[in-house]
């Protein structure tokens, strides 16, 4: 080990010493804020905000989209792909939005009497024709077994229909 002389005669003093340690701590310390300055601003906030948009999406707010900054690189690129998915998924909503509203309009002014019933027989919905050809009110059918639609012939025999698969529709028998 060299004496504190063997460094004054070096040409390094003590204070020469502490200032080269305080110089090499600072510069230490500033490239750590970088570090963290960096990650922060190209990976958490990136990341974050797709996480949120994510959530958003996730909760149905289909107009959720993440706003990433071009310079946050692959997180930029991951953003853009989410934004477009999120209004491919929007669309989509639109259209068949659109397209229940038209079916709707559709089954709610049909002249023929429609019922809609589900895998046991039982009514989900039907159109005012139907209501209006069976004498009951809507109300009264949701939830019902659609046999109490049929003859006293039929409605034995309706049960068995729906649990052999077969189905008629419309006048017309079709293996289900």
């Amino acid at each position: 080990m060299r004496s504190p002389q063997a460094f004054e005669i070096a040409g390094f003093s003590a204070s020469n010493r502490n200032c080269s340690s305080a110089v090499g701590i600072t510069l230490a310390s500033a490239a750590a804020i970088a570090i963290i300055w960096l990650g922060e601003r190209y990976v958490s906030e990136p990341a974050a905000k797709l996480a949120d948009a994510a959530t958003r999406l996730r909760a149905g707010d289909l107009s959720a989209r993440a706003a990433v900054s071009p310079e946050a690189g692959e997180f930029a690129a991951l953003a853009d792909d989410f934004n477009a998915m999120a209004a491919a998924l929007d669309e989509r909503e639109r259209a068949l939005q659109a397209s229940e509203g038209q079916h709707r309009a559709v089954f709610e002014t049909a002249v023929d009497a429609m019922v809609v019933i589900d895998d046991r027989g039982l009514i989900q919905t039907i159109n005012p024709a139907a209501a209006d050809t069976f004498g009951y009110c809507k109300s009264d059918l949701i939830g019902k077994n659609v046999s109490m639609l049929t003859s006293e012939e039929h409605r034995t025999h309706h049960d068995g229909y729906i649990g052999n698969g077969s189905i008629r529709v419309s006048g017309w028998w079709r293996p289900g």
